[in-house]
């Protein structure tokens, strides 16, 4: 009878055991992802692979990945986590359309900017700790300029600031009918002076 009871013990010890060994998956892409975003619920993932421009999506711990469909392939360049909202992230591209998701990228709405996003080494999106719907953007404005001794043209950017107070809602909201302006997001500064 003792030994009956051990037995059924180990059995249950290796039972538990072969249940907590951690399972690895090995999934391929064409290139490699660049970034790694978990949300808090840890089964699901978003992963950036910057050469193709695109989003995979996995919502079983990573062993099936899917390219999401919302986001035309070749677009994605940026991928952030709000770090103060568990289910929102945010896809950037290198021009003034953009995408959100709240509900941890089962679904992408996308919305516009006045500018493209900073390229100075700067986050190009920034988020408020306690009034997490607010945040900042910055963007880069580039224009030509030929004046000075060098007889070529150059390019000359600075970054720009804008908020917004809704986390980007009215920006998708007018993208949606139609709007690409990026107006629904309000610059920081105005002719040189604070407008904020």
């Amino acid at each position: 009878m003792r030994l009956a009871r051990v037995a059924g013990t180990l059995a249950l010890a290796v039972v538990a055991w072969a249940r907590d060994t951690p399972i690895v998956h090995h999934t391929y892409f064409e290139s490699s992802l660049n970034k790694l975003l978990y949300f808090k619920n840890p089964a699901t993932l978003l992963g950036l692979d910057r050469t193709s421009g695109t989003v995979h999506r996995s919502s079983d711990y990573g062993a099936k990945w899917t390219a999401i469909s919302d986001i035309p392939s070749g677009k994605a360049s940026r991928l952030y986590a709000h770090p103060f909202e568990p289910k929102m992230a945010f896809v950037l591209t290198e021009d003034t359309e953009h995408w959100v998701t709240r509900n941890e990228g089962a679904t992408w709405e996308q919305f516009s900017t006045p500018l493209a996003p900073t390229t100075s080494g700067e986050r190009a999106i920034s988020f408020h700790a306690h009034r997490t719907r607010w945040m900042l953007f910055t963007g880069e404005r580039c224009t030509e300029e030929t004046a000075g001794w060098w007889p070529f043209p150059r390019l000359v950017c600075h970054d720009e600031a804008f908020y917004t107070k809704d986390g980007f809602e009215q920006a998708v909201r007018d993208h949606k009918a139609g709007d690409r302006t990026g107006t629904a997001i309000t610059a920081l500064m105005d002719k040189s002076r604070a407008v904020a």
